[in-house]
């Protein structure tokens, strides 16, 4: 999981990332970006997590022979 707080830059865009893993290794990743009081950081890296989660979970459902 990556996350950095905009407001500690220049830009003051937030952004949240995590892998999307098969076989606990990765195969894509899930990020969000946004300006300003949007969301929060926190509120962001769990959307982020919970979509990563979701799409690595019914990706291994979906390769399972």
């Amino acid at each position: 999981m990556l996350v950095r707080d905009g407001k500690h830059h220049r830009s003051g865009i937030s952004t949240a990332a995590a892998s999307v893993l098969l076989d606990d290794a990765p195969v894509a990743a899930i990020s969000l970006a946004w300006k300003g009081e949007r969301t929060s950081l926190r509120r962001g890296a769990q959307l982020v997590r919970v979509t990563a989660d979701t799409v690595s979970a019914d990706l291994a459902e979906l390769l399972a022979f």
